[in-house]
């Protein structure tokens, strides 16, 4: 409770072709939509090159994160 639980998503385009992303977050219940959050949202990979994302959970009570989706769109 009260700190900070970061994570590290890299993406990477080992394809032909640019790529750009866009991170969705999807909550199934009242949780505060600042409990998470993901940075950049979008963005645009090169081929051969990569993003790095950072994923961020700061809770401010006990709680799970069952309630909570994230997906990643991927459009070239």
């Amino acid at each position: 409770m009260n700190e900070t639980a970061v994570r590290n998503l890299t993406l990477v385009n080992i394809g032909r072709f640019i790529f750009d992303y866009m991170w969705e977050l999807k909550y199934h219940s009242q949780l505060p939509s600042e409990l998470v959050s993901i940075s950049p949202v979008t963005g645009t990979v090169a081929q051969g090159e990569k993003a790095d994302c950072l994923l961020s959970f700061l809770p401010s009570q006990p709680l799970t994160l069952k309630q909570c989706e994230l997906s990643l769109r991927v459009r070239c």
